[in-house]
């Protein structure tokens, strides 16, 4: 059953679980969900479907389904089922898997005669390369927004060349990504999104989140990179600050930290 169909069992619950008989048995089954971020980034070399099958195999064998019909208990076989998946995990971990990521989950399913379902998680098992090795997915941040709210502001106080110099800066520093929206002449309302990418966006543009092993080689070459792009632009017309970093985020803790950053100042003031 997929986590989706899990969820669905919860939900189903709350709906139905009121009506049920008190002296109704519960039963207990057992199975595994696959944590979505696992295919995450299932185009990336980093994922192994056929690695992640073979995992997921053991744990059902371990916790006795065979692919078609589960086992029921009439009582909790909780420790027993997740010592049995500890024991799966701790074999393929010794293989040192390949794939990035994997995460399974042990749902334990409490049934009360058929009518109503409770799924809670019990347990989570994980594998991969990135539970022992930093992976990093990269990103570029700007204060678009509020530089071209800046220029707008300043626009009638400012020489229109330097206007247009300045917007001409900003298009190349933090790009252009915004929502035009037209009344047609039936009155409807029309949503245009206008993206174009800055310098330093349409240089990484493929690497962006796509996930790589955090080295000192590649943060270097980044920050060289962009080290070289600012001091091109550093005496363009700017009549706003303008600000750019490059960041990493953490795969598995999502912490983000600046690899590089730099405040373009202003220069033109009218």
């Amino acid at each position: 059953m997929t986590l989706a169909a899990l969820v669905c069992c919860v939900m189903t619950t709350a709906v139905f679980t009121a009506c049920g008989d008190e002296d109704t048995p519960t039963t207990y089954r057992y199975q595994i969900a696959l944590d979505k971020r696992s295919s995450q980034y299932v185009d990336q070399v980093l994922y192994n479907a056929t690695e992640e099958k073979d995992v997921l195999d053991a744990l059902n064998q371990a916790i006795k389904y065979d692919g078609t019909v589960y086992t029921h208990y009439s009582e909790k076989q909780d420790d027993l089922m997740k010592a049995a998946c500890e024991a799966v995990k701790k074999e393929y971990a010794d293989k040192v898997p390949n794939s990035i990521y994997m995460k399974f989950d042990l749902y334990r399913i409490d049934s009360e005669g058929g009518n109503s379902e409770m799924a809670e998680i019990i347990g989570s098992y994980e594998l991969g390369q990135a539970l022992t090795k930093p992976y990093v997915a990269y990103s570029v941040v700007t204060n678009h927004d509020e530089a071209y709210r800046g220029l707008k502001a300043k626009k009638a106080a400012l020489d229109a060349d330097v206007y247009q110099a300045s917007f001409a800066t900003l298009k190349t520093l933090v790009g252009i990504h915004m929502e035009v929206t037209d009344t047609l002449p039936s009155g409807a309302i029309s949503t245009t999104r206008l993206d174009q990418y800055s310098v330093f966006e349409d240089h990484y543009k493929d690497m962006l989140g796509n996930l790589y092993l955090d080295t000192e080689k590649d943060n270097n070459a980044i920050v060289g990179y962009c080290d070289s792009v600012a001091q091109s632009h550093a005496n363009d017309t700017l009549a706003v600050d303008a600000v750019v970093a490059v960041q990493k985020t953490n795969f598995l803790t999502s912490e983000c930290v600046d690899v590089w950053r730099k405040t373009f100042r202003a220069n033109k003031y009218k």
